[in-house]
């Protein structure tokens, strides 16, 4: 990671010291596989303040620490992986606009920081599961102060980040998760014209237009969407 990221995190490592530990807030883990335990911790300076989470990863057979996390948001995203290619991981980001990826298997910690983050505008991830087959990872996060959106990425190699990315499907209200290995379903919050329920993204300019000047022509409907693979691989929503 370049000085700028090593500046960003000099920030606020600081935070991470036991007088700002809030003992109560603890949560403890186990991985899928029960070889592997995450401790989450919360770090704040006091009331009205800003919080960090820390997250701790220790082999539950001998209690080694495999990695420490130290997250410049509360919460404290994770998602354990069971790789086809025979490792264990746990997916989550030492910052909330970055990715973090820890082969727990080989002990490995990678971190990915991308260049719009520094501007603010990095892609947040809140959750993410992979395919049934391990070959894509589906993520669901936000801009900040953003809608939701699911996004789909390569994910045959995990230890390699940034992931390539090859669908994005917007106007997300919950994610279901995989229902088997090419399907992955959803469902979408829709920004509509009321009369007709017809999406706001397919009317004309001048539609839109009226639409944006007079709420009572607008609604929103919730529609269950379903995901193909054939999908994700060409790119199309």
């Amino acid at each position: 990671m370049d000085k700028r990221y090593q500046e960003r995190r000099l920030d606020f490592e600081a935070i991470f010291k036991l007088s700002n530990l809030q003992t109560n807030e603890r949560q403890e883990l186990i991985s899928p596989s029960g070889n592997f335990q995450l401790t989450i911790d919360i770090y704040s300076k006091g009331a009205a303040t800003w919080e960090y989470s820390r997250g701790l990863v220790r082999r539950t057979g001998d209690n080694n620490v495999v990695a420490d996390i130290k997250r410049n948001i509360d919460h404290f995203f994770h998602a354990w992986v069971q790789h086809s290619n025979g490792s264990e991981y746990l997916i989550c980001g030492e910052d909330y606009q970055g990715q973090t990826v820890v082969n727990l298997t080989k002990g490995q910690k990678k971190d990915f920081f991308p260049e719009s983050g520094y501007n603010g505008e990095g892609f947040c991830w809140v959750n993410a599961w992979q395919s049934p087959d391990s070959t894509l990872l589906a993520v669901e996060g936000c801009y900040w102060g953003c809608p939701y959106e699911v996004v789909f990425f390569d994910f045959k190699d995990p230890d390699l980040l940034p992931y390539k990315e090859l669908l994005r499907v917007d106007d997300l209200d919950n994610s279901e998760g995989w229902i088997n290995n090419d399907t992955f379903r959803m469902t979408q919050e829709v920004h509509v014209r009321a009369a007709d329920k017809r999406p706001y993204k397919q009317l004309s300019e001048k539609e839109q237009d009226e639409m944006d000047e007079n709420d009572e022509l607008a609604s929103y409907e919730k529609r269950e969407v379903i995901v193909t693979r054939e999908q994700i691989l060409q790119g199309i929503d």
